[in-house]
Protein backbone atom coordinates (compact mmCIF):
# COMPACT_ATOMS: atom_id res chain seq x y z
CA UNK A 1 0.00 0.00 0.00
CA UNK A 2 1.66 3.41 -0.97
CA UNK A 3 0.39 6.59 -2.20
CA UNK A 4 -2.80 5.98 -2.42
CA UNK A 5 -4.53 8.78 -4.18
CA UNK A 6 -7.92 7.73 -5.29
CA UNK A 7 -10.52 5.23 -3.13
CA UNK A 8 -14.09 3.83 -4.66
CA UNK A 9 -16.36 2.08 -3.08
CA UNK A 10 -19.33 0.40 -4.88
CA UNK A 11 -20.63 -2.60 -6.22
CA UNK A 12 -17.77 -5.39 -8.28
CA UNK A 13 -18.64 -8.09 -10.57
CA UNK A 14 -18.24 -9.67 -13.96
CA UNK A 15 -20.73 -8.11 -16.73
CA UNK A 16 -21.98 -10.45 -18.82
CA UNK A 17 -23.45 -8.18 -21.82
CA UNK A 18 -25.84 -9.08 -24.52
CA UNK A 19 -27.70 -7.38 -27.54
CA UNK A 20 -31.38 -8.20 -28.27
CA UNK A 21 -33.77 -6.85 -30.81
CA UNK A 22 -35.83 -4.78 -28.26
CA UNK A 23 -36.67 -3.96 -24.89
CA UNK A 24 -39.86 -6.77 -24.32
CA UNK A 25 -42.28 -5.40 -21.84
CA UNK A 26 -44.03 -7.42 -19.37
CA UNK A 27 -44.73 -11.16 -20.28
CA UNK A 28 -43.20 -10.44 -23.81
CA UNK A 29 -40.24 -11.98 -25.04
CA UNK A 30 -36.43 -10.50 -26.64
CA UNK A 31 -34.22 -12.54 -29.12
CA UNK A 32 -30.66 -11.98 -28.07
CA UNK A 33 -28.41 -11.08 -31.21
CA UNK A 34 -25.24 -12.95 -31.87
CA UNK A 35 -22.78 -11.66 -32.92
CA UNK A 36 -21.74 -10.56 -30.08
CA UNK A 37 -24.79 -12.59 -28.16
CA UNK A 38 -23.50 -14.30 -25.12
CA UNK A 39 -20.17 -13.17 -24.78
CA UNK A 40 -17.47 -14.23 -21.68
CA UNK A 41 -17.92 -12.16 -18.90
CA UNK A 42 -15.50 -9.50 -18.50
CA UNK A 43 -14.93 -7.20 -15.23
CA UNK A 44 -17.11 -4.48 -14.05
CA UNK A 45 -18.36 -2.73 -11.22
CA UNK A 46 -18.63 0.86 -11.10
CA UNK A 47 -16.03 1.13 -8.59
CA UNK A 48 -13.61 -1.64 -9.82
CA UNK A 49 -14.46 0.66 -13.97
CA UNK A 50 -13.47 4.00 -12.27
CA UNK A 51 -10.26 2.62 -10.60
CA UNK A 52 -8.93 0.84 -13.35
CA UNK A 53 -9.56 3.68 -15.36
CA UNK A 54 -7.99 6.12 -13.28
CA UNK A 55 -4.87 3.79 -13.08
CA UNK A 56 -4.49 3.23 -16.89
CA UNK A 57 -4.15 7.34 -16.59
CA UNK A 58 -1.32 7.20 -13.60
CA UNK A 59 -3.63 7.95 -10.99
CA UNK A 60 -3.05 5.48 -8.03
CA UNK A 61 -5.96 3.77 -6.88
CA UNK A 62 -7.82 1.48 -4.79
CA UNK A 63 -11.21 -0.33 -5.04
CA UNK A 64 -13.24 -0.46 -1.58
CA UNK A 65 -14.78 -4.29 -2.93
CA UNK A 66 -16.22 -7.35 -1.44
CA UNK A 67 -16.01 -10.27 -3.13
CA UNK A 68 -16.44 -14.05 -2.76
CA UNK A 69 -13.26 -15.86 -2.21
CA UNK A 70 -14.50 -18.16 -5.37
CA UNK A 71 -12.58 -18.35 -8.33
CA UNK A 72 -14.00 -15.16 -10.22
CA UNK A 73 -13.25 -13.21 -6.51
CA UNK A 74 -9.24 -14.57 -6.90
CA UNK A 75 -9.48 -13.57 -10.79
CA UNK A 76 -10.44 -10.24 -9.84
CA UNK A 77 -7.64 -9.83 -7.54
CA UNK A 78 -5.10 -10.72 -9.89
CA UNK A 79 -6.46 -8.78 -12.57
CA UNK A 80 -6.91 -5.04 -10.62
CA UNK A 81 -3.34 -6.19 -9.17
CA UNK A 82 -2.09 -6.81 -12.69
CA UNK A 83 -3.83 -3.58 -13.89
CA UNK A 84 -1.79 -1.40 -11.02
CA UNK A 85 -4.59 -1.23 -8.44
CA UNK A 86 -4.27 -1.46 -4.91
CA UNK A 87 -6.01 -4.44 -3.59
CA UNK A 88 -5.44 -3.87 0.04
CA UNK A 89 -9.30 -2.62 0.46
CA UNK A 90 -10.91 -5.97 -1.20
CA UNK A 91 -12.64 -7.97 1.34
CA UNK A 92 -12.85 -11.36 0.60
CA UNK A 93 -15.91 -13.54 1.74
CA UNK A 94 -15.00 -16.91 2.80
CA UNK A 95 -17.71 -18.91 1.13
CA UNK A 96 -19.36 -16.36 -0.92
CA UNK A 97 -20.06 -15.71 -4.33
CA UNK A 98 -18.42 -13.20 -6.61
CA UNK A 99 -21.22 -10.34 -8.24
CA UNK A 100 -22.35 -10.79 -11.95
CA UNK A 101 -24.14 -8.27 -13.73
CA UNK A 102 -26.59 -9.23 -16.96
CA UNK A 103 -26.91 -6.33 -19.33
CA UNK A 104 -29.08 -6.57 -21.77
CA UNK A 105 -29.18 -3.36 -24.85
CA UNK A 106 -32.05 -2.72 -27.53
CA UNK A 107 -30.90 -1.18 -30.51
CA UNK A 108 -31.93 2.31 -29.39
CA UNK A 109 -29.14 1.82 -26.39
CA UNK A 110 -31.50 1.20 -24.01
CA UNK A 111 -30.00 -1.32 -21.00
CA UNK A 112 -31.61 -3.31 -18.77
CA UNK A 113 -29.33 -4.94 -15.63
CA UNK A 114 -29.74 -7.55 -13.19
CA UNK A 115 -27.59 -7.93 -10.85
CA UNK A 116 -26.57 -10.92 -8.75
CA UNK A 117 -24.74 -8.90 -5.76
CA UNK A 118 -23.71 -12.21 -4.21
CA UNK A 119 -20.92 -11.35 -1.30
CA UNK A 120 -21.02 -7.66 -1.96
CA UNK A 121 -24.02 -7.49 -0.02
CA UNK A 122 -23.14 -8.90 2.97
CA UNK A 123 -22.43 -7.08 6.64
CA UNK A 124 -18.32 -6.29 6.41
CA UNK A 125 -16.94 -3.58 8.93
CA UNK A 126 -14.72 -1.76 6.65
CA UNK A 127 -12.42 -0.49 8.66
CA UNK A 128 -9.73 1.21 6.63
CA UNK A 129 -6.29 1.35 7.98
CA UNK A 130 -4.75 4.87 8.41
CA UNK A 131 -2.23 4.19 5.87
CA UNK A 132 -4.76 4.18 3.23
CA UNK A 133 -5.49 8.16 4.00
CA UNK A 134 -1.69 9.28 3.90
CA UNK A 135 -1.84 10.84 0.22
CA UNK A 136 -5.16 10.20 -0.33
CA UNK A 137 -7.09 13.10 -2.57
CA UNK A 138 -10.46 11.80 -2.94
CA UNK A 139 -13.20 9.21 -1.81
CA UNK A 140 -15.57 8.08 -4.43
CA UNK A 141 -18.75 7.00 -3.96
CA UNK A 142 -20.52 4.92 -6.70
CA UNK A 143 -23.68 2.42 -6.98
CA UNK A 144 -23.13 0.09 -3.44
CA UNK A 145 -24.46 -1.54 -0.64
CA UNK A 146 -25.84 0.98 1.83
CA UNK A 147 -24.21 0.55 4.69
CA UNK A 148 -20.94 -0.20 3.34
CA UNK A 149 -21.37 3.79 1.39
CA UNK A 150 -22.68 4.60 5.27
CA UNK A 151 -19.15 3.85 6.89
CA UNK A 152 -17.18 4.95 3.61
CA UNK A 153 -18.62 8.35 3.76
CA UNK A 154 -18.08 8.48 7.46
CA UNK A 155 -14.46 7.62 7.49
CA UNK A 156 -13.73 10.02 4.59
CA UNK A 157 -15.49 12.66 6.62
CA UNK A 158 -13.51 11.86 9.39
CA UNK A 159 -10.10 12.06 7.56
CA UNK A 160 -11.05 15.56 5.57
CA UNK A 161 -11.08 13.49 2.36
CA UNK A 162 -13.12 15.28 -0.13
CA UNK A 163 -16.10 12.89 -1.03
CA UNK A 164 -17.41 12.96 -5.12
CA UNK A 165 -20.59 11.14 -5.66
CA UNK A 166 -20.82 9.50 -8.52
CA UNK A 167 -24.88 9.15 -9.00
CA UNK A 168 -26.84 6.10 -9.91
CA UNK A 169 -30.96 5.91 -10.38
CA UNK A 170 -30.83 2.83 -7.48
CA UNK A 171 -33.08 3.39 -4.86
CA UNK A 172 -32.04 0.03 -3.36
CA UNK A 173 -28.46 1.57 -3.40
CA UNK A 174 -29.21 5.48 -2.22
CA UNK A 175 -32.36 5.40 -0.01
CA UNK A 176 -33.52 8.45 1.67
CA UNK A 177 -30.99 8.85 4.71
CA UNK A 178 -27.90 7.82 2.39
CA UNK A 179 -28.85 10.23 0.15
CA UNK A 180 -29.20 13.01 2.72
CA UNK A 181 -25.70 12.40 3.86
CA UNK A 182 -24.28 12.41 0.81
CA UNK A 183 -25.59 15.64 -0.42
CA UNK A 184 -23.75 17.21 2.91
CA UNK A 185 -20.41 15.47 2.54
CA UNK A 186 -19.74 15.52 -1.34
CA UNK A 187 -17.67 18.18 -2.78
CA UNK A 188 -17.97 17.26 -6.45
CA UNK A 189 -21.32 15.44 -7.58
CA UNK A 190 -21.67 12.84 -11.09
CA UNK A 191 -25.27 12.32 -12.24
CA UNK A 192 -27.14 12.69 -15.83
CA UNK A 193 -30.26 14.65 -16.31
CA UNK A 194 -32.74 12.31 -15.34
CA UNK A 195 -30.52 11.43 -11.89
CA UNK A 196 -30.46 15.24 -11.08
CA UNK A 197 -34.62 15.77 -11.74
CA UNK A 198 -35.18 12.11 -9.55
CA UNK A 199 -32.87 13.72 -6.98
CA UNK A 200 -34.55 17.40 -6.76
CA UNK A 201 -37.52 15.45 -6.20
CA UNK A 202 -36.18 13.27 -3.68
CA UNK A 203 -34.58 16.68 -1.64
CA UNK A 204 -37.25 18.54 -2.20
CA UNK A 205 -35.45 21.69 -4.52
CA UNK A 206 -36.52 23.46 -6.94
CA UNK A 207 -33.08 23.40 -8.85
CA UNK A 208 -29.94 22.65 -8.56
CA UNK A 209 -28.64 26.00 -6.71
CA UNK A 210 -30.54 24.27 -4.09
CA UNK A 211 -27.53 21.68 -3.72
CA UNK A 212 -25.28 24.53 -3.44
CA UNK A 213 -27.02 25.65 -0.70
CA UNK A 214 -26.26 22.05 1.24
CA UNK A 215 -22.65 22.32 0.54
CA UNK A 216 -21.79 20.62 -2.74
CA UNK A 217 -19.41 23.05 -4.51
CA UNK A 218 -19.77 21.44 -8.15
CA UNK A 219 -22.12 19.66 -10.06
CA UNK A 220 -21.32 17.42 -13.28
CA UNK A 221 -23.91 16.68 -15.30
CA UNK A 222 -23.59 14.34 -18.40
CA UNK A 223 -25.45 14.95 -21.06
CA UNK A 224 -24.37 11.72 -23.29
CA UNK A 225 -23.54 12.82 -27.18
CA UNK A 226 -24.03 16.29 -26.28
CA UNK A 227 -20.94 16.09 -23.75
CA UNK A 228 -21.32 17.76 -20.40
CA UNK A 229 -22.00 20.61 -17.88
CA UNK A 230 -20.06 21.70 -15.01
CA UNK A 231 -22.70 23.64 -12.56
CA UNK A 232 -20.98 25.48 -9.65
CA UNK A 233 -22.73 28.62 -7.97
CA UNK A 234 -22.75 31.84 -10.13
CA UNK A 235 -20.97 29.30 -13.15
CA UNK A 236 -21.84 27.23 -16.28
CA UNK A 237 -19.37 25.60 -18.27
CA UNK A 238 -19.78 23.18 -21.49
CA UNK A 239 -17.37 20.44 -22.40
CA UNK A 240 -17.81 18.33 -25.36
CA UNK A 241 -18.00 15.02 -26.03
CA UNK A 242 -15.04 13.26 -28.45
CA UNK A 243 -16.55 11.08 -30.61
CA UNK A 244 -15.17 7.41 -30.64
CA UNK A 245 -13.72 5.94 -33.99
CA UNK A 246 -16.82 3.48 -33.85
CA UNK A 247 -19.69 3.13 -31.50
CA UNK A 248 -20.05 -0.61 -29.99
CA UNK A 249 -21.01 -0.42 -26.81
CA UNK A 250 -21.99 2.04 -23.99
CA UNK A 251 -21.96 -0.09 -21.13
CA UNK A 252 -19.30 1.40 -18.82
CA UNK A 253 -18.67 4.93 -20.50
CA UNK A 254 -20.23 7.04 -17.45
CA UNK A 255 -17.53 5.52 -15.36
CA UNK A 256 -14.96 6.08 -17.63
CA UNK A 257 -15.93 9.55 -18.24
CA UNK A 258 -15.85 9.72 -13.65
CA UNK A 259 -12.59 7.95 -13.95
CA UNK A 260 -10.62 9.97 -16.25
CA UNK A 261 -11.83 13.43 -14.79
CA UNK A 262 -10.76 12.20 -11.40
CA UNK A 263 -7.70 11.19 -12.93
CA UNK A 264 -6.90 14.74 -14.33
CA UNK A 265 -7.65 16.16 -11.66
CA UNK A 266 -5.00 14.33 -9.21
CA UNK A 267 -2.76 14.87 -12.34
CA UNK A 268 -3.01 18.79 -11.31
CA UNK A 269 -5.86 19.75 -14.28
CA UNK A 270 -8.09 22.46 -14.06
CA UNK A 271 -11.76 21.42 -13.90
CA UNK A 272 -12.19 22.14 -17.56
CA UNK A 273 -8.91 20.16 -18.72
CA UNK A 274 -10.01 17.62 -16.03
CA UNK A 275 -13.80 17.13 -17.64
CA UNK A 276 -12.31 16.84 -21.25
CA UNK A 277 -9.94 13.51 -20.10
CA UNK A 278 -12.93 12.25 -18.99
CA UNK A 279 -14.95 12.84 -22.22
CA UNK A 280 -11.75 11.43 -23.85
CA UNK A 281 -11.66 8.39 -21.75
CA UNK A 282 -15.75 7.56 -22.64
CA UNK A 283 -14.37 7.41 -26.07
CA UNK A 284 -12.44 4.35 -25.72
CA UNK A 285 -15.43 2.55 -23.96
CA UNK A 286 -17.64 2.80 -26.24
CA UNK A 287 -15.45 1.53 -28.81
CA UNK A 288 -15.22 -1.93 -27.61
CA UNK A 289 -17.39 -4.45 -25.87
CA UNK A 290 -16.64 -4.29 -21.93
CA UNK A 291 -16.33 -1.80 -19.15
CA UNK A 292 -13.40 -1.96 -19.09
CA UNK A 293 -11.70 -3.62 -22.03
CA UNK A 294 -10.56 -0.29 -23.99
CA UNK A 295 -9.81 1.78 -21.46
CA UNK A 296 -6.58 4.22 -22.94
CA UNK A 297 -3.51 4.44 -21.42
CA UNK A 298 -1.53 8.00 -20.68
CA UNK A 299 0.01 7.80 -24.39
CA UNK A 300 -3.25 6.85 -26.19
CA UNK A 301 -5.60 9.34 -24.24
CA UNK A 302 -2.49 12.28 -24.53
CA UNK A 303 -3.02 11.56 -28.44
CA UNK A 304 -6.59 11.65 -28.65
CA UNK A 305 -6.63 14.78 -26.10
CA UNK A 306 -4.58 16.45 -28.73
CA UNK A 307 -6.72 15.86 -31.91
CA UNK A 308 -9.74 17.14 -29.51
CA UNK A 309 -8.50 19.97 -27.16
CA UNK A 310 -4.50 20.46 -27.95
CA UNK A 311 -2.18 19.37 -26.06
CA UNK A 312 -2.72 17.99 -22.66
CA UNK A 313 0.69 18.75 -20.13
CA UNK A 314 -0.79 17.55 -17.40
CA UNK A 315 -0.55 13.93 -18.58
CA UNK A 316 2.83 13.64 -18.62
CA UNK A 317 3.21 14.56 -15.22
CA UNK A 318 2.58 11.42 -13.51
CA UNK A 319 0.74 11.17 -10.19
Amino acid sequence: MSSIQLLTVGYPGYDVIMRTNRAPCVGETAIILDPPGIRPSTPGGCAPNVAVASSRLGVKTAPVIVVGDDEKGHAMLSYLANEGVDTSCVYLIAGGKTPRSFLFIDPEGGHQTYYLPGAADEPVDLDLPDAVFADLKYGIVTVGNSQHTHQFVDQMTSHDVPVVWSLRNDPHAFPQSLVEQLISAAQLLFMNQFEAEQLLVMLGLSGVDGLFELGVRTVVLTLGAKGSRILEPGRSLDVPAVPPATLVDPTGAGDGFVGGMMAGLCLGADIEDAARLGAVTASFVLEEWGCQTNLPGQKEAAERYAAAFGRAEFLGKGA
